[in-house]
C-alpha cells in the first residue's frame, strides 16, 4: 500500500470514529455543477475554454457540537468530478470536445458556525481530502475532413505515470458554503476547489507543462436524525 492510500484510509477512519463522540448523523445527496481547468503550454492546442457539467453527489455527515453555536462536521461523501473543455487543434484542423469525469471519495472537515434558533442558518468552510476511484474521458472530434463526428473513450489512468491518460488518485483542496437547518431537514450551498495538479506527479517530468484541478458548486439537501 502506497503513503497516498495509508494517509486516506487513516482520514477516513479518522472521519468515522469522530461519530462515535455524539449520536447525530445526518445525509445528503444533490448534484454538482464540476468544472476542470487545464493549463498547457502545447501550443498547437488555442483558444481553450471551460464548461461545466452537472454531476451527482451524496454522503454522509456528522455535526459534532463544541457550542450551541459552532460544531465541528467530518463527512464521507462520494463526489463525481470533471468538466468539458472545448478546444481546436490548429496541427489536424480539428474541433474537439473534451468530457472528463472523476468519481471521488472525499473527505472534508467544516467547521460550522450556526445563526438562529428554530430556523438555524449556518455558514461553513475547511479542508478537504479525495481519493479517486475511477475516471473516464469522452472525445467528440469535427472537423472538415471528416465525414462525421468521430466518438471515443478512454479511461483515466493513476497507475502508469508513463500514459498519456495518467492523473495523481490523491486530490487535497477546501470547500466553503452556507445552508440552513428547517428542523431535521437540510439544504446546503457549497463550492469545493481541489489545490494540487492532478496531472504532475513531481517526479516524472512527463506532464509537467501541463495543470489540471478540480472546482464544482454543488446544491444537497439532507435529513439529520
Amino acid at each position: 500500500m502506497n503513503n497516498t492510500k495509508l494517509v486516506f484510509i487513516t482520514l477516513l477512519l479518522a472521519a468515522l470514529s469522530f461519530s462515535t463522540l455524539q449520536a447525530q448523523i445526518g445525509v445528503r445527496g444533490g448534484v454538482n455543477l464540476a468544472s476542470v481547468f487545464l493549463d498547457s503550454d502545447d501550443q498547437s492546442i488555442e483558444d481553450i475554454k471551460n464548461t461545466s457539467i452537472l454531476t451527482p453527489t451524496a454522503g454522509v455527515y456528522f455535526p459534532i457540537k463544541i457550542t450551541d453555536f459552532l460544531a465541528v462536521q467530518p463527512e464521507v461523501s462520494y463526489i463525481q468530478k470533471g468538466g468539458i473543455r472545448n478546444f481546436f487543434n490548429n496541427v489536424q484542423m480539428y474541433d474537439i470536445k473534451e468530457t472528463t469525469r472523476l468519481n471521488f471519495l472525499e473527505i472534508p472537515v467544516v467547521l460550522k458556525y450556526y445563526i438562529g434558533d428554530e430556523t438555524r442558518f449556518f455558514v461553513e468552510g475547511g479542508p478537504s481530502a479525495a481519493l479517486a476511484i475511477n475516471g473516464k474521458k469522452d472525445y467528440v472530434v469535427t472537423g472538415s475532413g471528416l465525414e462525421a463526428p468521430v466518438e471515443s473513450s478512454v479511461d483515466i489512468v493513476f497507475d502508469n505515470k508513463e500514459s498519456e491518460d495518467y492523473a495523481r488518485r490523491f486530490e487535497y483542496g477546501a470547500t466553503v458554503g452556507a445552508g440552513a437547518i428547517f428542523g431535521k431537514v437540510m439544504v446546503n450551498l457549497r463550492y469545493g476547489l481541489g489545490f494540487n495538479n492532478l496531472l504532475d506527479n513531481d517526479v516524472d517530468a512527463t506532464n509537467d507543462n501541463k495543470v489540471l484541478r478540480t472546482r464544482g458548486l454543488s446544491l444537497t439537501a439532507g435529513f439529520e436524525f
